[in-house]
């Protein structure tokens, strides 16, 4: 029993960073696997110099139990001299996402919040767990990069996320709880072949381990083949996006002279590094072949679940869905003390923030203004006389002239004194409205955490 646990501490400490003074932090439902994480680590505090651990425990409210649950950990960290902290998250999106994911989802986002820099985020996955995620992208048909299961680490937050018991079999596990007396607690939904995790847990995979009994082991070694195959695409594709990418568009006729099996894994990382979920096979293949082939003056867009990918002046952009959202006909008025401070407004997944900066020459005359100005968006047809122009120009022409990006054109804040358009975002002032030379002004301010206009063509 005593070696049993022992060699089950040391496989801990060996999948553990050898980092000078450690903090960790074990993520723990109270089931087994988790259980057992955190009774090695802490048992390992005495022979790591200086390390610091805690635990973090996330109470879903899916369960009628979950009260009880958070209770055992309180509990089991007591008695282990660790300390806990227990989050309530609500899981919303199961439509979209199922609820196996929208429950991992919330667990990981409420997890990130909390981790603090440097830390290292403890998860008791092993080595069963892999092969199940093995077997799942088999089924999903996945590619290299799905079939490699989950990393043994990975950015998180602050911190970092770190599996230490991924050579580790359920089995050793259990040993380990039952010769240390550790008890755990039991989601009655582990059990519900209705999931796919547990109808492969609990009825495919011991079919196949009965004729093949190295199964398990065998699909683990896989995935980290297809790991290693994953990180080489990886690193092809990131010397062809050299000279190519810029933070959130490609160029498209650069990125046509590669290769085409080339330019297909260039796309797919290229939507991996802009931070957006990789699209289904079909989609990825109309992004190619509706957006790369597309005529040099045309604007297509594909979208996806979390994602859009949209072409514009010879430059392919790859965005979160939030980067095209419609304020539609919201209007707020605006008193200038609000102005001067700041004013902050949702529209769909995007957070804007528009001001004004006293300024001294330049700017809005605030004597003739009509408070509150009315921010109103885009209804077609506004027009204004821009400073310095001789005439009047339709805001459309505007923003083709300036590059404005088609799906930004929308969001964009008219600023109207009664009902005459004085200012459009920082970018246009109607002439009649600006200010004197000398004379103080105020100089309208628009934030927003997504590009305006097209690259070669922005201005200050």
């Amino acid at each position: 029993m005593a070696v049993a646990l022992a060699e089950l501490q040391q496989r801990v400490r060996d999948g553990l960073p050898g980092s000078a003074n450690p903090c960790f932090c074990v993520a723990l439902s109270g089931g087994l696997d988790s259980s057992v994480l955190l009774h090695a680590l802490a048992a390992l505090r005495s022979q790591i110099p200086d390390m610091k651990l805690r635990a973090v425990h996330v109470d879903h409210g899916l369960q009628a139990a979950s009260t009880d649950w958070a209770q055992h950990c309180q509990t089991m960290c007591k008695d282990l001299n660790v300390e806990l902290s227990v989050l309530s998250v609500e899981v919303t999106d199961t439509k979209l996402f199922g609820p196996e994911a929208a429950a991992r989802n919330a667990r990981y986002a409420a997890m990130a919040r909390v981790l603090l820099p440097g830390e290292t985020l403890l998860l008791a996955h092993h080595q069963d767990d892999q092969a199940e995620t093995y077997w799942l992208q088999l089924m999903r048909g996945g590619g290299v990069h799905g079939l490699s299961g989950m990393p043994v680490t990975a950015a998180l937050g602050a911190g970092k996320v770190l599996r230490p018991l991924l050579t580790s079999r359920r089995g050793d596990l259990q040993a380990y709880a039952e010769a240390a007396g550790i008890q755990w607690v039991e989601d009655p939904t582990n059990a519900d072949a209705a999931f796919d995790r547990n109808f492969v847990r609990h009825q495919l995979l011991p079919v196949v381990k009965q004729r093949w009994p190295e199964a398990v082991p065998a699909m683990a070694r896989s995935a980290r083949y297809a790991a290693e195959a994953a990180e080489l695409t990886e690193a092809l594709a990131a010397i062809d996006a050299t000279g190519v990418w810029d933070d959130c568009s490609a160029g498209i006729s650069e990125l046509l002279r590669l290769p085409e099996l080339r330019q297909r894994n260039l796309l797919r990382h290229l939507i991996r590094r802009a931070g957006l979920p990789v699209p289904p096979e079909a989609r990825l293949l109309e992004i190619w072949n509706s957006l790369l082939f597309a005529a040099a003056d045309a604007q297509p867009r594909v979208r996806w679940r979390g994602g859009f990918a949209a072409r514009y002046r010879d430059r392919l952009f790859l965005l979160p869905s939030s980067a095209d959202s419609n304020p539609g006909a919201a209007a707020f008025g605006l008193e200038r003390n609000a102005a001067v401070s700041g004013k902050l407004w949702q529209a769909g997944e995007a957070t804007s923030h528009v001001s004004f900066r006293e300024t001294e020459g330049q700017g809005l005359d605030p004597s003739l203004l009509q408070w509150p100005l009315q921010l109103r968006f885009r209804q077609g047809g506004e027009r204004l006389r821009p400073q310095g122009a001789a005439h009047s120009r339709s805001l459309k022409n505007l923003m083709q002239e300036r590059g404005v990006l088609p799906w930004r054109r929308n969001a964009l804040p008219l600023f109207y004194s009664g009902n005459t358009l004085v200012a459009v975002g920082g970018m246009w002032l109607a002439s009649e409205y600006c200010v004197a030379a000398g004379e103080p002004g105020l100089m309208p301010v628009w934030e927003s955490a997504f590009q305006l206009c097209h690259p070669t063509r922005e201005s200050g």
